[in-house]
């Protein structure tokens, strides 16, 4: 089969997720750092930044994070980033809560 032939769409074609979704993804996160938490090397001074933050530590070294304490620290991050297709040639800026733009 000569390879030429084939077409190649160079824009891949996605579909937002319902932000009903997203909303169901983002709890359960919350939910799972919250309850289960996050096993870490026992790095002493790790763990003390953990514990200082108000992280609960487990003897097997998982840290616990409170949903508070998460969304602080998801507010002092980038609230958007630019995305591009697989050429290059188009720009998108994709916010935190799944709003896609083009870019100017």
């Amino acid at each position: 089969m000569d390879d030429a032939r084939i077409p190649v769409d160079s824009s891949p074609i996605y579909r937002l997720m319902p932000e009903a979704d997203a909303q169901k993804i983002i709890d359960a996160s919350f939910r799972l750092l919250r309850e289960t938490g996050v096993a870490f090397d026992p790095d002493p001074q790790v763990l003390d930044r953990f514990s200082d933050a108000g992280c609960s530590i487990a003897s097997d070294h998982t840290v616990r994070f409170e949903t508070d304490l998460v969304k602080e620290c998801l507010e002092t991050v980038a609230k958007s980033a630019r995305i591009w297709n697989r050429d290059a040639r188009s720009q998108q800026r994709a916010s935190a809560i799944g709003k896609v733009t083009p870019c100017r």
